[in-house]
This record gives structure tokens, C-alpha cells and sequence, in this order.
């Protein structure tokens, strides 16, 4: 049956700006192949809006004064059948809860869906004491180390604030789609109780055309993309784990290329030139599928993650990763040791070991390559799509039934 689908957002979609944006965008493209009308509404107009873009019926900026009214005509003129609302933090929350106001009032039930774009208790890893020692002479502000010695002081007042927030979507919303099975423990906890049915698991899908085919020539490159952000991503860490490579393991033929944007960039710059770290480029913000194309080896060094989609674009271009097992999810997108490397989080010198190992190694490179290809698509488009679908079905039919 076809329906009528309303993406809640915080910012006008851009798909060239990645995360919750580009999510939202290739999965309301694969619903509208499946036979569905996909609709936009979003809180403020942070990007240019695209003139002749088909994916969505109609977009609509969510004014403060007229927010009810806007929503009930949305509802009432495309007959919308399920809303979505794409979010991680506060102002989300409060949408969700004005929405659940409206649709109280209705006499038609719809439901009403919540996606957490991130890792329960994201918010804690920067209450993390080791976490400020790493960073006291890196590229945080004065102002953000105060910051940081002040939420471990009200550490008990954070976790209280983090149930009130991680309560709103249990509490308003018919279903929440977390981004992994791992994560329905953790978001109970913090919840406070252990009642899962709300929850379930869909995990993002590929943002990048099916291709069975590995680039046929790789090249000596190890690669990161990323937002340069040290507190989130923690580039310091892979370039420091760059500059311990052996000269005689051939790092004169490696490079390490970092593609992205961001506050910390400045900084990872000045620290390769002061420390003469060779063979490092910053390429700035870019098309990434290129790099991907051509790098053997993918890193990353993340303190938290969701689902990263740059891993799983980088897995389904035959780019093997190393990573940190700082989330959960990794173990639902990595098969240890076949199609990539999970280090302990925080072991450099375990991660240095692993690197050195893949980049010595050219045969299992390209074994591991091949299988990188073949375990990213089990998140291909047309899978992931069907998951929804399927939401869909049985969420209708839940509201219909207690109506």
C-alpha cells in the first residue's frame, strides 16, 4: 500500500551536508521507488533551498507562532499516514512532544516515530576524565576545558538531565528506531526501566549506488574522513598513530589523507608542521567517493559514534578499516579480522600494530577488500528500504487497532 510519509527535521535537507540530512534524503528517495509520497518539514532553513529536486512533494519551514496549524494542514492535505521526526537532541524533543499535542487532537490516529541518530550516552564521553586529559593541550578553547571540569563536577545533575531527555521519545512517541539492537540496553537504562516494545533497530543505509566491483588499482593511501572536531573524532590520535610508523615498513610510500572540514582543522595542521609528521595531506571538504576509490586503508579514531555512514561508504569501496571500539554498532558492521580490525578503544599501541600489519601485507589487503564489498551489503538500499516498509505496515495496523 502506498503512503504518504512527513520527515520531521531540525534544518531544511541538504544532501550534499551529510549525516541526518543525507539519511533522510536517500531513504525518502528509495520510499518514493517503493510507491510512497515523502513530504519535509523542518524548524529552520539552514541550507539554500534546491530548485527542481523531485524527491520531495513539498517542503515546509515550521514557523514558532503557527507551528499547530501548519502541521494539522500538512496532515489533513496530503493525508499523511506517518510522520518521522529525524533527531538526537533537545529542540527535537520538544518538536516531538508539540507533535504528539497536535495528533492528540485528531481523529485520525498516525503514527508518530522517533529516529536516534546517535549512540545512547553520547552526551557522557565528554564527562570523561581521561577525555580531559587528553584534550588540556590540544585544540580545545580555555572556555571548553572549564566546561568540560564543570559538567564532571554536576556529573549527577547531567545524568538526571539525560533521563528527562532520553524519556521524551519513550513517552511520546509510538516507536523509537534506534540505530542498533546493541543500543535498546543502554537506552533503557538511561530511561530508567526495562520495557523495550517501543524500540526497535534499523541501521542506516548505504548512501552510495550498489557496485559489486572494487577499484581495480589501489593505491598506498590511508585514509580519514571526518568533521574535524578533536572532542567527537579525535584525529590527533590517528595522526599520532601515523607518526609512530616504522620508515622501514615503507611509510615513504604510504600517504595519509585526511578529507573534511571543521573548527579543529587549524590545529591538526599546525601540529603535523611543528612535529615534521611526513606524508600527510588535508584535502579540505570534498566529494569523498573518489578517495574512497583509491585508498587501501580507511581509519578511524572516533570517541563516539551512531552508525557512521563514512565506514560504510568506505567498506562498500573496498576500503578496509581500523577502528576503535568506542560504540557498539561496529561489531553489527565489522566481522573482526575478515572484512575489518577492531581495536580495543584507547590501545594505540595495538592500533599501530594492526596498521602496520595491513600495510605490510598486500594479499590481505585485497582478500579483505573483496570482503568489505560483500558485508556492506547487507545495509544495501533495497534492504534497509524494506525494514521501513515493513514499520510502516505493522505501526499502522498497531494505531488502528487501539483507535
Amino acid at each position: 500500500m502506498n503512503r504518504a510519509i512527513l520527515f520531521i527535521t531540525k534544518d531544511n535537507i541538504n544532501p550534499l551536508s551529510g549525516g541526518i540530512d543525507r539519511i533522510t534524503y536517500v531513504l525518502a528517495t528509495e520510499l518514493r521507488r517503493n510507491g510512497c509520497a515523502c513530504f519535509s518539514a523542518y524548524l529552520s532553513q539552514s541550507h539554500p533551498l534546491r530548485i527542481g529536486d523531485a524527491v520531495f512533494d513539498q517542503e515546509t519551514e515550521l514557523t514558532e507562532d503557527k507551528h499547530d496549524e501548519e502541521v494539522v494542514n500538512l496532515i489533513e492535505l496530503h493525508k499523511i499516514d506517518v510522520i518521522i521526526v529525524q533527531g538526537v537532541d533537545a529542540l527535537m524533543n520538544k518538536e516531538l512532544i508539540s507533535l504528539r499535542k497536535v495528533l492528540n487532537t485528531q481523529t485520525r490516529e498516525i503514527p508518530l516515530l522517533f529516529v536516534f541518530h546517535q549512540m545512547p550516552g553520547y552526551e557522557l564521553v565528554s564527562i570523561d576524565n581521561k577525555f580531559l586529559i587528553d584534550h588540556l593541550f590540544s585544540g580545545l578553547s580555555v572556555k571548553e576545558i572549564l566546561l568540560q571540569i564543570l559538567l564532571r563536577i554536576s556529573k549527577k545533575n547531567v545524568l538526571k538531565s539525560l533521563r528527562n531527555k532520553y524519556i521524551v521519545p519513550y513517552q511520546n512517541a509510538d516507536r523509537v528506531i534506534l540505530l542498533s539492537r546493541l543500543y535498546i540496553d543502554d537506552f533503557c537504562k538511561i530511561v530508567g526501566n526495562s520495557d523495550t516494545s517501543k524500540y526497535l533497530a534499523i541501521p542506516n543505509m548505504l548512501t552510495f549506488p550498489h557496485s559489486d566491483v572494487i577499484p581495480s588499482k589501489k593505491e598506498r593511501i590511508v585514509l580519514m574522513v571526518a568533521r574535524m572536531d578533536e572532542q567527537a573524532k579525535r584525529i590527533k590520535r590517528a595522526i599520532e598513530i601515523w607518526s609512530k610508523l616504522p620508515m622501514e615498513f615503507g611509510k615513504d610510500e604510504w600517504r595519509m589523507v585526511i578529507v573534511g572540514n571543521g573548527k579543529d582543522l587549524t590545529y591538526y595542521k599546525n601540529f603535523v608542521k611543528s612535529r615534521d609528521i611526513k606524508n600527510v595531506s588535508f584535502e579540505g571538504q570534498q566529494d569523498p567517493l573518489p578517495y574512497y576509490q583509491a585508498a587501501s586503508i580507511f581509519m578511524m579514531t572516533s570517541a563516539f559514534e551512531g552508525w557512521p555512514m563514512t565506514l560504510m561508504e568506505a567498506m562498500q569501496n573496498g576500503c578496509v578499516p581500523i577502528v576503535f571500539d568506542s560504540f557498539k554498532a561496529v561489531y553489527d558492521i565489522i566481522e573482526n579480522g575478515k572484512d575489518g580490525i577492531i581495536v580495543p578503544d584507547g590501545n594505540m599501541d595495538a592500533y599501530l600494530n594492526n596498521l602496520v600489519q595491513l600495510m605490510q601485507n598486500a594479499e590481505q589487503r585485497k582478500l579483505m577488500s573483496e570482503a568489505c564489498v560483500e558485508r556492506s551489503q547487507q545495509f544495501s538500499q533495497e534492504r534497509i528500504t524494506k525494514m521501513w516498509l515493513k514499520l510502516f505496515e505493522n505501526v499502522c495496523k498497531l494505531v488502528a487497532n487501539v483507535s
